[in-house]
């Protein structure tokens, strides 16, 4: 029994060392667009023929909240957590999601502006999106789905999550 004890305590380390990481701690690419996929098709059945609008956050964290958050439903459809000032459109009728990035940010926000990705430099796929524009492209957008008749939700935070 003593010899049995002290054979797994000496094997112990050993084991846990060689311990696979569990898949939800360290998830896959494809597993992440396969989770992302799976949360625009739930939306989409929810939309019909109709658009969803998200907006991303718009500011930078203000010195009265710990850190940065991203809207929780901007993230929950992109996992994009610094991404500011984005539009994010899930169109139930064409079942794609497009996501809008102003040309640059004001100048006023330093290294945070200069990080932003350009519209035509971002990877969709990193964003779990179909498509990337300019926000100059949003406009056309909008009036061609209004003429066809199309009903937009736009997502927007709770007024109790907006400082007074």
């Amino acid at each position: 029994m003593r010899m049995l004890r002290n054979l797994l305590t000496a094997s112990l380390p050993i084991l846990l060392a060689m311990a696979s990481p569990v898949t939800a701690q360290n998830p896959t690419a494809t597993t992440d667009a396969a989770r992302y996929a799976a949360r625009r098709e739930r939306a989409y059945a929810r939309l019909g023929n109709d658009v969803l609008v998200v907006r991303s956050r718009w500011t930078t964290s203000d010195y009265t909240e710990p850190a940065f958050e991203q809207d929780p439903t901007f993230y929950y459809f992109t996992g994009a957590d610094h991404l500011l000032g984005a539009l994010l459109v899930l169109d139930g009728k064409a079942r794609r999601t497009e996501l809008f990035l102003p040309p640059r940010l004001p100048e006023v926000l330093g290294p945070v502006a200069e990080n932003q990705p350009k519209p035509a430099a971002m990877n969709a796929a990193a964003v779990h999106v179909d498509g990337v524009a300019d926000w100059n492209a949003f406009p056309r957008f909008i009036q061609r789905r209004l003429s066809e008749g199309t009903a937009f939700s736009i997502q927007a935070r709770r007024l109790s999550a907006i400082p007074a």
